[in-house]
Order: structure tokens, then sequence, then C-alpha cells
């Protein structure tokens, strides 16, 4: 499936070995889907490691995941969700992001992958969100080697705005 081929509202991006694609989803609507993900999984870089349901449900219920200040994507390949991406503050000119991928499919390059993706579809989604930032926790090696080799530095960040290809990737590590 080529880039034109993708549903509206998705990206497809392509590794050496990595395919996958990024769909905004309405979480209301696919609730069964996202907590099966968000409940099934340990988040060990994630200041909650273990969700469970009720935890979700009040997350939900506070607006965590609603649009239009909040937008989640699935991160699907070969047909199965491989990870949840959210941008949350998306209102405001900055989001911050928050990406998920399944215990699984970890260290196949799904997240660095599904990042690039979801900032494109943040910036096409939400113009005057012009800044993106995340969190790579100091425990989390490989994210934090991952970033520095990609120009975000140890804080995650890109912008709308900046080099030739329309977003600035330097931020201090």
């Amino acid at each position: 499936m080529s880039d034109s081929d993708a549903p509206e509202g998705a990206l497809r991006k392509e590794g050496p070995s990595v395919r996958c694609s990024l769909r905004w989803v309405d979480v209301d609507r696919e609730w069964r889907a996202f907590e099966s993900f968000m409940c099934k999984s340990e988040w060990p870089f994630h200041s909650q490691s273990v969700v469970t349901p009720q935890t979700l449900e009040d997350r939900g219920k506070a607006g965590e995941f609603s649009a239009p200040k909040n937008l989640v994507a699935f991160i699907e390949a070969s047909n199965r969700l491989v990870g949840v991406a959210a941008a949350h503050g998306v209102g405001d000119s900055t989001a911050e992001i928050d990406l998920r991928i399944d215990s699984e499919y970890r260290g196949r390059g799904f997240g660095t992958q599904s990042l690039k993706s979801l900032e494109e579809l943040v910036f096409q989604r939400v113009p005057q969100c012009v800044r993106i930032e995340g969190n790579a926790r100091e425990e989390n090696v490989c994210r934090r080697q991952r970033a520095r080799r990609e120009m975000w530095g140890s804080r995650i960040c890109g912008h709308q705005e900046g080099l030739g290809n329309g977003h600035d990737y330097a931020c201090p590590s």
C-alpha cells in the first residue's frame, strides 16, 4: 500500500523491516480495542506502568483522550494494533506526545517510524500547533539513544518551522 492508498487521516511509513500506519481514532467509539491494548502491556517508562480498566476509564471521563484538545492514533502493522500514540494539548501551540508500543513489537523500529508519522499528522491536522514535545525518561536508554541519533536530544521536540523540510529537530539534551 502506498501513501496515496492509505485511508484519509492515515500516514504510512516504511523502514528497512518496518511497515506501519497511524490513523486517528475516536476513543469513545473504539474503546474496547483501546482499553484492551492499554491494559495488556506494562509501560515501564511511563508514570503509570500498569494501566487498569478503572484508571483508564477515569482518565477517559476526565477528557484525557478526547478531541479537540487531545488526539489519539492507533499504530497498525499487518492488520494488528501494535501501538497507541497520543497528542495532548493540541489546542495550544505546543502538544505533548505519548507513544506506546506493545511489548511484543518493541525494538523493531515501530516507535521510531510512529514518532515521525505522529509529528507529521499533528502538524497536518492542527495548524496552530507549532511544537511537539515528549520526554524520554533517563532509564529509557534505547529511546534516548535514538532521540539523540535523530537530533531530538533527550527531550523529544519537533518544530513545525525550521529546517528545509519544515521541521526543526534540534533540542538541547
